[in-house]
């Protein structure tokens, strides 16, 4: 299921390029594990903080404390620093679609 079909040659080649054309599974799953997990271990320091604790400030997410940031979580995937976080995310997005049966929304 993480096989993206993809030499280690060619993903040392262009790294930028490492999800685009595949199934997006891979980038689901990295992205469950890298930003998902990272976020979900700070969650319960977050939820204890009062400031964050009851905060609906999205600068206040969990997010926000594993990358240290003070800016929304959308806004800091637009920078150039995050293009690749973003290019991942974006076929995790089509892999975690295609996961769906295709009437889901019918």
């Amino acid at each position: 299921m993480l096989d993206i079909g993809k030499s280690v040659a060619e993903i040392h080649a262009k790294p930028e390029d490492k999800y685009e054309g595949t199934s997006g599974l891979t980038a689901f799953v990295e992205h469950l594990i890298g930003d998902g997990g990272k976020c979900s271990a700070y969650l319960l320091e977050n939820l204890k903080d009062p400031i964050t604790g009851r905060s609906e400030e999205p600068v206040h997410a969990p997010a926000n404390r594993v990358h240290n940031v003070n800016t929304p979580l959308w806004v800091w995937y637009e920078t150039p620093e995050q293009s690749d976080r973003r290019r991942r995310f974006a076929v995790a997005m089509k892999g975690a679609g295609a996961m769906q049966p295709p009437d889901i929304f019918d």
